[in-house]
């Protein structure tokens, strides 16, 4: 059914963007039919998995539970995993945008025992070799690379190489350092500005809670006086910004609070149950977001 979708959808000259992630799981047919591209023992149980380390935000890191892949045999078999997975995602978007784009080049890696992510340890991945690799199968088709996160000089070069977006989260930006990366005048033309992500609270719910200097710093680098004008201000001064590619969600140009939240990370039951009602996206949203495209040219 995604094909034809498309195909309306580029007909009325709107592109779709697919999420994929970079990791697969381990009840998945991926892992079952190839699994000597994956770190399995002989009874395919994983030796390591996936995550990220502890940081600011958690105590014990993100053990994400998915298997790693083999990068060594994957090369022996030229990628061909990879071809078959883009070339196949190429069919069904304009645009692929590849979930924690970091582990391209550095990875994670949890030895399975660990219940946390506290005793895993960094690896090198493939890096340019599979970016090769994706360029080579996606035809005209076009990469955002997720690289949020601790960016190391290699996901940089690798990115520079490729000529990859990266992307960068405006809700995040003023927390009063001037060097701060997700400040529109630290942004570059290529990239992808998000207002937040799905794993994100939305601007009304990030904002509900913020501490004094916080919130008048946003005021002064916004121009504005309460408040209240902070999702507008915001939305405007992204569509300003010197970003290729500026995209919110539904629920901060309609202005809800994080009870219109899509995902909280590590958390299930839940997420995902969102969704725009009929009469909620009015016309004068549509008016909205035509009157700064034609003012800022996107």
């Amino acid at each position: 059914m995604i094909e034809p979708l498309k195909k309306y959808a580029n007909s009325k000259e709107i592109q779709i963007i697919g999420d994929i992630p970079l990791y697969v799981s381990l009840d998945s047919s991926d892992v079952w039919v190839n699994g000597d591209l994956f770190e399995l023992d002989e009874r395919k149980n994983p030796i390591n998995v996936a995550g990220v380390p502890p940081d600011a935000f958690s105590d014990d890191g993100q053990r994400w539970g998915n298997p790693l892949y083999h990068w060594e045999h994957m090369e022996d078999h030229d990628f061909l995993w990879w071809r078959e997975r883009m070339k196949h995602s190429a069919k069904l978007y304009d645009v692929i945008r590849i979930d924690h784009f970091i582990g391209v080049v550095r990875y994670y890696s949890i030895p399975v025992e660990c219940q946390t992510a506290i005793e895993g340890k960094w690896r090198m991945g493939p890096g340019k070799k599979l970016t090769d690799v994706i360029d080579a199968s996606i035809g005209d088709k076009k990469i955002i690379a997720e690289d949020l996160g601790v960016v190391v000089p290699e996901v940089r070069k690798v990115l520079n190489s490729a000529g990859y977006p990266g992307m960068k989260i405006i809700e995040f930006a003023f927390d009063s350092d001037p060097l701060n990366e997700h400040l529109p005048h630290n942004y570059t033309s290529n990239m992808v500005v998000y207002g937040g992500t799905h794993d994100n609270e939305t601007l009304v719910g990030f904002y509900q809670n913020k501490n004094k200097k916080e919130m008048k710093y946003a005021l002064e680098y916004l121009a504005i006086k309460s408040k209240k004008e902070l999702v507008d201000a915001i939305i405007k001064t992204a569509y300003a910004s010197v970003a290729g590619v500026v995209i919110f969600q539904a629920q901060d140009i309609l202005k809800l609070d994080n009870s219109a939240r899509m995902n909280l990370p590590s958390t299930v039951g839940q997420n995902w149950r969102w969704r725009v009602l009929e009469g909620q996206l009015e016309k004068e949203h549509e008016e909205y977001l035509k009157r700064l495209a034609m003012i800022y040219g996107r």
